[in-house]
């Protein structure tokens, strides 16, 4: 059903992705690379897309999300990312925030703890487009936020979201017939989450090996 859908049409430099990697303070792994590739053949295919990208913990899904959005905001359009936790929600603005520091992209953060103005005032940046990137807690579920145009959505922990939760992320978030672009994101993916990929023609992506240097995992 989704793969039937219309997507916006994305067009975007390669190669200003490439200098965007090298330019990391960090090597990409092989795997990395490959999702990279996967995703932005998605994207310009045109047909919505929906890709698990599944890894152990620090192997590095983040930042392969990053370049996703990247690549949407080149095209023009905006990427919505749902953590579950306000914690992780600032985590990860602040990672976007330091790497896409010299870059023009805006991006904003959505959480309940945010003063009621603030929050209305991301809300209406978010609806005429001045926001790129807008990261958010289940805040980002609320009927009242809208995009000008979305292109991406990811989910980051995508098993501790229900589906309807996952599929109001998603719809009518524009005010265009197009679907945006879908990643989900998770360390241990569920039953159902296996379900999809076997029956239901989600795509699936396993970053295996990890980043050189990185700790070991102490839980």
């Amino acid at each position: 059903k989704v793969k039937r859908k219309q997507s916006y049409k994305f067009n975007f430099d390669k190669n200003k992705i490439t200098k965007f990697i090298n330019s990391l303070p960090f090597e990409l792994t092989k795997s990395q690379y490959k999702a990279i590739e996967l995703v932005c053949d998605n994207f310009i295919d045109g047909h919505a897309s929906t890709r698990l990208i599944q890894g152990d913990v620090g192997c590095g899904k983040t930042i392969v999300s990053a370049i996703s959005a990247y690549a949407t905001y080149m095209s023009g359009f905006q990427t919505s990312f749902l953590a579950p936790t306000e914690l992780l929600v600032d985590q990860h603005y602040n990672y976007f925030k330091s790497l896409f520091s010299a870059t023009d992209i805006e991006i904003s953060y959505l959480k309940n703890s945010m003063p009621v103005q603030v929050k209305n005032d991301t809300l209406k940046r978010l609806k005429n487009g001045s926001v790129d990137i807008i990261i958010g807690t289940h805040s980002l579920l609320n009927p009242s936020v809208s995009f000008k145009q979305l292109g991406l959505c990811i989910i980051d922990e995508q098993h501790k979201f229900g589906i309807n939760q996952r599929s109001s992320f998603i719809n009518n978030r524009d005010s265009s017939d197009k679907f945006p672009h879908l990643i989900y994101m998770s360390a241990t993916p569920i039953p159902r989450s296996l379900a999809l990929v076997l029956y239901q023609g989600l795509d699936y992506t396993t970053i295996k090996d990890m980043p050189k240097g990185r700790k070991n995992v102490t839980t």
